[in-house]
């Protein structure tokens, strides 16, 4: 069965022909699920995963949460792309192209961190509470990268991004999906808490 098994009937592309792909940050190095950002909009620059089983993963309070938004101009090999943004020390911390990177087609990458103090405060003021929350965190570049996060077992289990490359507002709840429905906005319980630092 393919990867990409789900995705034919899916616009993965933008008007200018680049896809999005996510990576998530392990003590291996960046690992990225084989699913593309679903396009709702090709003119928007936008995209988001429609499926928890598409990328989910638990945390501990201890550790960062690091992810990538890569844009790759055309086909994507996950596994030339896997090996470039790994061997690039440009992708830890920062969201600068390699020259290797720009001449196999990436045309947009942005970084993004939530730290394990903001996790640990995170969990700490939320951890009796049942649903999923959106946290909405600004990369590098300034595009926006929504997660769905929820409390369990002293950690963070962590599902479905979206992202927005140069967002005028953060993006909430924009999926039709029953899953998202469940999802309330934690920045607007408590703004000063999850206040972006730059």
């Amino acid at each position: 069965m393919s990867d990409n098994s789900g995705e034919s009937k899916q616009l993965t592309f933008d008007s200018d022909g680049v896809q999005y792909i996510f990576a998530y940050k392990t003590c291996d190095g960046w690992k990225f699920p084989r699913h593309r950002f679903q396009v709702t909009n090709p003119d928007v620059k936008a995209g988001q995963f429609i499926s928890s089983m598409w990328f989910s993963n638990i945390y501990s309070l201890k550790e960062d949460i690091e992810f990538l938004v890569v844009g790759v101009k055309g086909a994507v090999d996950y596994i030339h792309i896997t090996s470039l943004v790994n061997g690039s020390l440009m992708s830890y911390g920062n969201n600068n192209l390699s020259h290797f990177e720009k001449s196999s087609g990436i045309k947009f990458k942005d970084y993004y961190i939530y730290s394990s103090e903001k996790c640990t405060n995170l969990y700490n003021n939320f951890k009796n509470e049942d649903g999923f929350f959106n946290i909405c965190l600004t990369g590098s570049q300034g595009s926006i990268l929504n997660i769905a996060i929820k409390c369990m077992d002293e950690g963070l289990y962590v599902t479905t991004p979206s992202f927005e490359i140069n967002a005028k507002e953060k993006i909430t709840k924009e999926a039709s999906f029953d899953e998202w429905d469940k999802k309330t906005d934690i920045k607007e319980k408590n703004s000063s808490l999850f206040k972006e630092n730059k």
